[in-house]
């Protein structure tokens, strides 16, 4: 837990480092704030929401892992994150939750949060992946992100891949959004709410949800299967013939993916969070 001073700012580097069944907390209590970076390290089976990033706290977090906590993986309200190469995988009540926050998230894989039946062993899972509520007042950044296997409850509306609950469109682009579920079926929704969504591989294109209006689709959208190399052992690289290869943003500047390997290989770069080598 890092609280500051009164009216003072704290900062906390952590690396190479487990943090196991407990929860990761960044807040401003007191009128204090903290600046938090966590690197090269791995927060697993917390009891309730595994990292909790509140007011004008600031996390990066890079090159970690946040799997199998019984609440979120991470819960930010208001700070700014900002969170490339991790792994979100498991985690009982869902991915990332943002409110008020500023972020960039890329290169991420954020897999098989969430859980999908009514009555689960987890509280209601209103949202599988990530969901961004109340826009952030400066950055806003989703992009080579890959969104798999996520999961809501079906009595619950809204998408379960990606959700945008906010009153600006929020840009998603380059990442692959796929196979993620409502209760026991693929969701026909894979993302919904204000999200502008270009340059990305969604399952099922991208249609509107009449409970949450406004989903933009922009250039570049495709709905083919990514071909992944074996996701049933979780691994979410592409295969050589994947049609997200050469398909993002002939704009893209991203240098690394990932594993840390260079991007783009050959002057285009590929969907989602991985690069074909």
């Amino acid at each position: 837990l890092c609280t500051g001073e009164p009216d003072a700012r704290a900062s906390m580097r952590v690396e190479r480092s487990l943090l196991f069944g407990s929860q990761v907390g960044f807040d401003s209590l007191r009128g204090s704030a903290c600046d938090v970076r966590l690197t090269d390290s791995s927060v697993r089976e917390s009891n309730g929401d595994a990292i909790v990033l509140e007011r004008d706290s600031t996390l990066v977090f890079v090159n970690g892992i946040v799997d199998n906590s019984r609440g979120l993986a991470l819960s930010a309200d208001g700070g700014s994150v900002q969170i490339e190469r991790a792994l979100f995988f498991d985690n009982c009540q869902g991915g990332i939750a943002l409110n008020l926050t500023d972020f960039t998230i890329r290169n991420n894989v954020i897999a098989f949060n969430g859980d999908d039946s009514d009555a689960g062993a987890c509280p209601p899972s209103g949202f599988g992946g990530i969901r961004i509520q109340n826009d952030g007042p400066n950055v806003r950044e989703f992009s080579f992100n890959t969104v798999v296997g996520n999961a809501k409850q079906e009595s619950i509306g809204g998408a379960s891949g990606v959700l945008c609950q906010t009153s600006a469109p929020i840009e998603i682009e380059n990442s692959i959004i796929w196979d993620n579920t409502k209760g026991t079926a693929i969701d026909d929704v894979q993302v919904s709410g204000f999200c502008d969504v270009s340059y990305s591989n969604v399952q099922g294109g991208v249609i509107g949800a009449p409970m949450l209006p406004g989903l933009i689709a922009g250039d570049g959208i495709i709905d083919t299967n990514p071909l992944f190399v074996d996701p049933f052992r979780y691994d979410y690289r592409l295969m050589p013939e994947s049609p997200a290869k050469d398909a993002a943003n002939p704009e893209a500047t991203v240098t690394i993916d990932f594993d840390g390997n260079e991007r783009p290989i050959d002057g285009r770069h590929d969907m989602g969070a991985f690069e074909v080598q």
